[in-house]
């Protein structure tokens, strides 16, 4: 999760189906699940993670928008700033 500095609001990522989901993905081979967060979010959003938690803070699942279900493990995170700007699709 990335939350705002109040705590009350978190950022979502528009995928390319039109989806809104929490940033973040797969695991490559070997990579903890800090390092793929960070990977993840600068991938997603081009913002530099500055902290991740060790532990999660939320465990769900859910059905993907493919019907396939899916487990959420969320990790507390905080970013070095959150200046964003919109990224166009590579495959737009």
């Amino acid at each position: 999760m990335v939350y705002n500095d109040e705590k009350n609001g978190f950022l979502l990522v528009k995928e390319d189906n039109g989806c809104w989901e929490l940033p973040g993905g797969g695991l490559d081979f070997g990579e903890s699940p800090q390092e793929g967060l960070r990977r993840e979010i600068w991938e997603e959003m081009r913002l530099e993670t500055s902290y991740v938690e060790a532990q999660p803070s939320y465990f769900f699942t859910t059905v993907s928008h493919r019907g396939v279900f899916i487990a959420n493990v969320m990790y507390e995170t905080r970013m070095v700033n959150l200046d964003l700007s919109p990224l166009l699709s590579a495959w737009r």
